[in-house]
């Protein structure tokens, strides 16, 4: 999914003006995942937007005692710069009006322009440039997180609404129009900026045309947020084809132009899609639940158009799905789908990577499975698991790992290639005081900790012994440790070769394509019904169910729990072992509509009526388990409701990072001063944007006021995907505190156990008080379900120090509560006031 090259710019009203004078500093902090990476940088120039600029020759003081001075570096005739290895650098720009302009970072994370950060293109895709504002006079333009060399260039937009078609999300289309999404309606998604310094109302996208000679027909989306100042979303737009145009009906390429409008303001583009045959290498596009934006993957079809099973393969960091899909031959009994990770580099199929993947297969198997009236395929979308196969190659490697660790009933059979176990063990995490408690908060990362659950499936092994990026040596210690639990998984390590290898074993690259791995997913289908189930989990908010067992609350959070159970169909009964869980749902594996359970040796006691029906609930009170119904049994929790896992795999409990896990809402403040205003507009906006950079996502960003003016939410969905139930509403991030933002009474309310207001921060009993402090919570949405999330601060400049977070990292983790003072930036750990879990009612259950 690269974006594509910017060869001429029709948005560009200027050439672009290279910033070449800089003032650089070489690394002195430790970086790393973990919640807290100090940084000297924002600590003595970032911190305070009014912060003196560095000087030549003026040294910082890092985190472990490395003293770096400011040098001068000045950018070659293409504007880069390089040499010696950079952390942060400066520049003083002269410029001659007020403005807003695009800046095109190119290998750095962050620009700060007067102390407003935008974010940058880290990788170096080619995204043309996001909406800054300059001054009149001398401007102050810090870059951090740089990623070897940078490059900034600055243009003139041509107009203050733009639409980009260069990170447009595209679907290719089947000849003759005989696809499922051509005949009820192609996703796509299109980048829509607001290049200048006022808010636009809400955005309305038009597509197609209405005259019927046309391909495609007029098709209206409303944005109903709008976008604030030098904002950015991703609008997902719905795309009719006429089906019986005779364009397609044949291999080639259909454009379809695209007009977007907000007030006053009108931006075209064209956007333009390729036809292919039915049984040629695809991208596909979907809707996801999780932000309601467009994602693609990647589908190579058997070569008869009829298998009976479905391969996921997960690509590596860089790779684009498409070509790592088509690195694969096709198969007469399988079909290739290949999510993206949300992007080329993504989330390590972690976090939302591994939603990404699960979402995928969701939808393919729909898809597959809808085509079978029309005889494409055999596949039963109800029920994937038996045929469902998973393997993918590098980062995808880790990704098999990952996934099937986690979650060991979905799969048939997994086969990593030069895949790396876990965080812990390629590249390692940093140490720190609070070490376990972060990686606690990011369990499911601990491959090795879940060896019980990777046991039970088939497994092969493939490596290169010469492989310079991910060694061999990860390889052979998942292959020791699983033979250690008992397990015999297959293997080839490849003598001699590197991490991509090829040779004459298949028509595809020999490092996916083995055909070894081919023939251990022939061998072996999932049966069903399952009668005994074990499974271990790290974190029930990453997986809490395996097979007809699901846990809805655990005794300890931040624990590992374990459930052991076996199925007797002849006595209809079950005999269930745990540990660490306070409340389960049970369903009979074979359909059995009378059933009696044994859990931890005793039998609850139940009535005759109460054994009736394939589903049942037990709850643990006073250390004995009994019978409960479907609602949750609550005594003195200040919500109405307790700590779930409602539905899986989207959970209704934290820790902190799942608020972004299910139709969420950025809601910043307007009711402080005009300078925290200021900072929890710039802090949300800047979340927004790197959502969309890292995650291809749509984040809608809206006021406090405008949040209170709409229905709950509700009116920000799609209308695809409008709640039918009380139930469906957005999960909502709040930014500032109970002073500064008019949604807070709302959504938090005073019996809470955590509260922020203007310089003060509540935890249970516990008060911090001072102007510079933050928090990241996370708290139920009182009686319409979901999630609240907070982005907590005393003051503007707590709400500048929460840009120390990096919670779209994957491999980093944050519990439901963390408590933090401006000593992060240079003690780590050591500014951390207060972390832990909230137990089964909402309560502390731990803090530090």
């Amino acid at each position: 999914m690269l974006f594509a090259a910017l060869a001429a710019c029709s948005f560009l009203a200027s050439e672009p003006t290279l910033v070449r004078d800089w003032r650089v500093i070489a690394p002195l902090d430790e970086r790393g995942r973990r919640a807290f990476n100090p940084s000297a940088v924002l600590a003595h120039h970032l911190l305070d937007r009014n912060a003196p600029p560095p000087i030549v020759g003026e040294k910082l003081l890092g985190e472990r005692g490395v003293e770096q001075p400011w040098e001068r570096r000045t950018a070659d005739a293409n504007g880069s710069v390089s040499g010696a290895p950079i952390a942060a650098a400066c520049a003083l720009l002269e410029w001659p009006r007020s403005e807003v302009v695009l800046a095109d970072l190119d290998g750095a994370t962050t620009l700060w322009v007067n102390g407003t950060p935008q974010v940058g293109d880290v990788y170096g895709d080619g995204i043309g440039g996001l909406p800054v504002a300059l001054n009149k006079g001398t401007n102050r333009l810090v870059v951090t997180g740089v990623r070897g060399s940078f490059r900034l260039a600055l243009s003139t937009p041509s107009a203050p609404l733009i639409a980009n078609p260069f990170d447009a999300t595209l679907p290719d289309l089947v000849v003759g129009g005989r696809s499922w999404e051509m005949r009820t309606g192609i996703d796509a998604a299109i980048v829509v900026m607001n290049a200048s310094a006022a808010p636009l109302p809400q955005v309305v996208v038009e597509s197609g045309s209405a005259d019927e000679s046309a391909p495609f027909e007029f098709v209206t989306t409303v944005e109903r947020a709008g976008l604030p100042p030098l904002g950015l979303r991703k609008v997902a737009l719905r795309l009719q084809a006429r089906t019986e145009h005779p364009v397609f009906q044949a291999p080639g390429r259909v454009t379809v132009p695209i007009t977007v409008r907000a007030g006053d303001h009108v931006a075209t583009t064209t956007l333009s899609l390729e036809l292919k045959p039915a049984l040629a290498l695809r991208r596909q596009t979907r809707r996801s639940r999780i932000d309601d934006s467009v994602q693609e993957y990647a589908v190579l079809p058997p070569n008869d158009g009829a298998a009976d099973s479905l391969v996921l393969t997960l690509h590596g960091a860089g790779v684009d799905a498409f070509g790592h899909a088509g690195s694969y031959s096709a198969k007469p009994d399988f079909w290739v789908v290949a999510p993206t990770n949300r992007r080329r580099f993504g989330f390590d199929w972690q976090d939302w990577g591994r939603l990404d993947a699960y979402e995928t297969l969701t939808d393919a198997c729909f898809r597959i499975g809808g085509d079978l009236k029309e005889g494409t395929s055999s596949i039963d979308p109800t029920r994937p698991h038996r045929r469902v196969y998973l393997t993918g190659h590098s980062m995808g490697g880790h990704g098999t790992w990952h996934l099937a660790a986690n979650d060991p009933a979905t799969f048939a059979a997994i086969a990593p290639s030069a895949g790396w176990s876990s965080f812990d063990s390629y590249g390692g995490r940093p140490a720190g005081a609070l070490a376990e408690l972060w990686q606690a908060a990011d369990g499911a990362s601990r491959t090795l900790s879940l060896i019980d659950n990777l046991k039970q499936l088939p497994t092969f092994v493939l490596h290169g012994t010469a492989d310079d990026n991910v060694p061999a040596s990860e390889a052979r210690l998942m292959l020791d440790a699983l033979a250690s639990a008992g397990a015999e998984p297959a293997s080839h390590l490849q003598e001699g070769a590197g991490h991509w290898w090829d040779g004459d074993a298949s028509p595809g690259a020999d490092c996916v394509d083995w055909p070894a791995i081919f023939e251990l997913f022939r061998s072996h289908r999932r049966s069903t019904p399952i009668h005994a189930v074990s499974f271990t989990s790290n974190d029930p908010s990453t997986q809490a169910s395996c097979d007809w067992i699901h846990v809805e609350q655990l005794e300890r959070y931040g624990q590992p729990f374990r459930v052991d159970a076996t199925w007797d169909p002849v006595s209809r009964t079950g005999t269930v072992t745990t540990r660490n869980v306070l409340r389960l749902w049970l369903r009979t594996p074979d359909l059995a509509d009378v059933a009696t359970w044994t859990l931890d040796g005793a039998t609850p006691a139940t009535t005759a009526a109460e054994r009736k029906g394939r589903d049942q609930k037990f709850e643990r009170r006073e250390g004995r388990w009994r019978k409960v119904g479907g609602d949750a049994a609550v005594d003195g929790g200040w919500t109405e409701a307790g700590k779930f896992v409602s539905s899986w795999p989207f959970p209704s409990i934290g820790p902190f990072k799942r608020v972004f896990d299910d139709h969420f809402v950025l809601v910043y403040g307007t009711q402080g001063t005009p300078a925290e205003t200021r900072e929890l507009l710039d802090r949300a906006r800047f979340d927004a944007a790197h959502w969309w950079y890292r995650a291809n996502g749509r984040a809608v960003l809206v006021s406090d006021v405008q949040w209170l003016a709409l229905d709950r939410g509700i009116d920000l969905l799609d209308d695809w995907d409008r709640p039918s139930r009380e139930d469906r509403y957005p999960n909502v991030l709040l930014y500032g505190n109970r002073d500064s933002n008019a949604a807070w009474a709302e959504l938090v309310p005073s019996n809470a156990p955590f509260d922020a207001a203007r310089g003060e921060l509540r935890l249970g009993d516990k008060r911090f008080e001072g102007y510079s402090l933050g928090a990241c919570v996370v708290l139920p949405r009182r009686r319409l379900g979901g999630l609240v999330g907070l982005c907590a601060d005393t003051g503007a400049r707590g709400t500048r120090l929460g840009y120390v977070l990096t919670p779209f990292i994957s491999g980093v983790g944050y519990p439901d509560f963390t408590l933090f003072s401006a000593d992060v930036l240079t003690k780590g750990d050591g500014g951390v006031l207060a972390a832990g879990w909230f137990d089964s009612r909402w309560r502390v259950q731990d803090d530090r």
